[in-house]
């Protein structure tokens, strides 16, 4: 592994990890954009239930994929360093 790839992954590492931590806090956010698309789709009204349950699973869906989006670029940015402070 050359210099420059080894500089490629580790901006590709910081990339999914800013990614990530950007959809892990913005996933309530997301969540309720979603939830409100919903209630847009069925002519301006849904069960109180279903709207929460829209809300909440794509909340979580959205938290699930930024924490694993950020580990695997948290990760990979540390195993870059490493490699390339590494003679």
């Amino acid at each position: 592994m050359n210099s420059n790839s080894k500089k490629i992954f580790l901006i590709v590492g910081l990339l999914f990890f800013i990614i990530g931590i950007i959809a892990l806090f913005n996933g309530t956010n997301f969540g309720a954009a979603m939830a409100q698309g919903a209630i847009n789709n069925n002519g301006g009204s849904m069960d109180t239930q279903e709207f929460y349950w829209i809300k909440q699973s794509n909340t979580l869906g959205f938290q699930i994929f930024g924490a694993i989006l950020s580990v695997l670029g948290g990760f990979s940015s540390i195993l870059a360093v490493y490699k390339l402070n590494e003679k």
